[in-house]
Parts: C-alpha cells; sequence; structure tokens
C-alpha cells in the first residue's frame, strides 16, 4: 500500500493542489490584502516540489520528504499571516500536512513536523490579527491535528501489520514456513536479474524426498508432514547464510545460492543430503533421504529467451538423473535447455 512511489504520488497531488490553490487566491479579490508577488513566490515553490516529484517519480531521496513538507508548513503559515483577519481561509490546510506525515515519515519526523506545525499555528494565530481567545483557538487547533495525526499513524501501523501478514501468507508455504512456489518464481527471475547484471553466477538446486509416498503410506501424513517440516528446517539452517529455500512441490525444494558456482552449489548440496538423512531419522524415526540437481548459470547468460524455464528444466533433469542412479546423491550439469512450457510442474520422479 505504501512505499516510495505512494509517497511521491500523494506528495505530488498535495503539493499540485497547493499551486492550484495558491494561483486562485493570488488571483481572488481576497489578495488586495497582501503582496502578490509574495504569493505568486510561495505557490512557484509549490510548483517546484510538484515538478521535482513528478519527475523524480519515486526515486526521490527519503531525507527530501520532510524538507518538502516543512515548506509546506511556512508556506500556509506566511500566507495565513499575510490575509490576516478572522477568515485565514488556509488554517485548515494544515491538516493535509499532518495527515501527509502521519502516513509516510518515520515517528521522529512526524514528531518534528507537529511541533512546526504548532509553530505555525500559533505565529497564523498570534500574527494574524484575529482578536481574542488566540490561545483557547490555538489549543483547541493544535489538539485536534495531534488527534488526527494520532489517529492516521494508528490505522497506518494496523495497515502495514495487515499487509505484512497478507504477503506472508501469499509468499510463504504455510506448513514448512519456507518461501512457497510463488516467492521461488519472483526470486528466481530477480537473481537472474541480477547475476545477468553484475555477470556473476547464480546456482539453482531442486531437492525432491526419496520415496516419500512409501512413508506417507507406512506411517501416516502426519509423520510425513512431520518430515517435511524437519526436512525444511535442515535446509533453512545449511543455506539461509548463502542462500533461499522455497518448498516448490509435495515433497520438493528449490535452493537458490547467488554468486556460488557448480563446485560451491554441489558442497551445499552435498552438505544439506547428509544432514537430512542423519537428523531428519534421528528426530522422526523415519529413515529420509534426499537427492538433488544442480545447474548453475553462468555469468555470460546472454540473451536466453527465458532463462528461469531453462535454469529449471536443467535442474529437474539433473535430479531426475540423480534418481535413476540410485537416489540419495547429488548430480549437476552445466548446461540447460531451452523450455517452451510456461508453467514449472514439480518432478513426478519420486
Amino acid at each position: 500500500m505504501r512505499g516510495p512511489d505512494a509517497q511521491t504520488r500523494a506528495g505530488a497531488i498535495l503539493y499540485g493542489c497547493a499551486t492550484v490553490t495558491g494561483i486562485a487566491l493570488c488571483l481572488s479579490p481576497l489578495a488586495a490584502s497582501f503582496d502578490r508577488t509574495a504569493g505568486f513566490a510561495l505557490t512557484a515553490g509549490f510548483a517546484v516540489l510538484t515538478a521535482s516529484l513528478v519527475g523524480l517519480r519515486g526515486r526521490t531521496p527519503a531525507w527530501l520528504y520532510p524538507l518538502y513538507l516543512g515548506y509546506a508548513v511556512l508556506a500556509i503559515t506566511l500566507a495565513n499571516v499575510a490575509f490576516a483577519g478572522a477568515s485565514m481561509p488556509l488554517l485548515p490546510y494544515y491538516f493535509w500536512c499532518v495527515v501527509y506525515a502521519a502516513c509516510f515519515l518515520r515517528v521522529p519526523h512526524v514528531v518534528v513536523h507537529l511541533l512546526s506545525v504548532a509553530v505555525g499555528v500559533g505565529a497564523s494565530l498570534y500574527l494574524g490579527d484575529v482578536g481574542d481567545e488566540r490561545s483557547v483557538r490555538w489549543g483547541m487547533h493544535v489538539a485536534a491535528l495531534a488527534l488526527v495525526g494520532a489517529v492516521v499513524y494508528r490505522l497506518r501501523a494496523e495497515v502495514d501489520l495487515l499487509v505484512g501478514r497478507l504477503h506472508g501468507q501469499a509468499t510463504t508455504d504455510s506448513l514448512t514456513g519456507v518461501g512457497n512456489r510463488r516467492s521461488f518464481d519472483r526470486a528466481l527471475g530477480d537473481e537472474i536479474d541480477v547475476a545477468r547484471t553484475r555477470r556473476s553466477p547464480l546456482a539453482l538446486v531442486i531437492g525432491d524426498l526419496d520415496r516419500f509416498k512409501v512413508i506417507n503410506d507406512q506411517h501416516g501424513h502426519v509423520v510425513g508432514d512431520a518430515v517435511l517440516r524437519r526436512v525444511a528446517g535442515v535446509l533453512h539452517e545449511r543455506v539461509c547464510a548463502a542462500g533461499a529455500v522455497f518448498r516448490v512441490g509435495g515433497e520438493e525444494f528449490a535452493i537458490l545460492l547467488p554468486g556460488a558456482d557448480e563446485a560451491a552449489a554441489r558442497t551445499v548440496a552435498e552438505t544439506v543430503r547428509g544432514a537430512v538423512e542423519a537428523s531428519v531419522a534421528n528426530a522422526e524415526h523415519v529413515k529420509v533421504t534426499v537427492s538433488f540437481g544442480v545447474t548453475v548459470l553462468p555469468a555470460s547468460a546472454g540473451s536466453t529467451d527465458d532463462v528461469a524455464l531453462a535454469m529449471y528444466a536443467a535442474a529437474d533433469q539433473a535430479l531426475y538423473d540423480a534418481k535413476h542412479a540410485g537416489r540419495n546423491r547429488v548430480m549437476s550439469t552445466g548446461k540447460f535447455h531451452a523450455v517452451q512450457s510456461k508453467t514449472l510442474e514439480p518432478s513426478s520422479t519420486t
């Protein structure tokens, strides 16, 4: 929901509306009470902020957003002071600044911004000659703005928590806690882009539990689920420092190893294979072995149309070779072949 793009769009809309409002006020009869040149200068500042946000398109440095918002508070305050009188048409515009800060800025910046708004409201009231009870009006305005900021920030926290949970459910395998097929597909594409940009190797390891159906048939699915969880835990423990682990099928797992060549990937796979055979059997009292297929994307991968499909097919073929060579072993291939299908299905080899 939030992010650099959303923050930029919201800022561009906020400052764009401020630009239009400034032009309208400078051209209105109300402008007779203040210097139009100064009004147009403040409006031009909003136009520049709007143009910069639109031009940068989400690449605006994070430290600039509080400064942009600070300019908005200053401009609103100067305009209110210039208009003077009891009307002060721009006083409600502090509200939008507070909402923006509560939606997008970090807590220290939100607090500082609220303090600057409180100063701005005070300056507007005390320098704008609005009559008696200025202290009361200042307290009411600041309290209302602070309440709005607190409510918006609280809602933001709730939304962030909900979005985080939904993202976790969408990208995490519910049984094992490792990444699911959706997150694997995205991660593989991202890592291929990075590897091709940096001209560095990328290893893909596909592992499949040997004769897992026999485990389910002889010991039940409860034990089978426990075995899957234990295997995923072993893979995560052994691989987390070097790459990422995903469950891509019923009993099939994928390991992405950025920067690893074939020898390094085989070493990781052999380590994991031995750890699974030892620790899972001890924990679940069931003999469990796993076969692995390894492939590597060379730094000179070139312009292969669908590298992700090709890598998966190569690793899957290596896994198939490991199964037919006797299982409980690691096989690798440095070559991968073009794949016509646009969908990747888990290996059916057991």
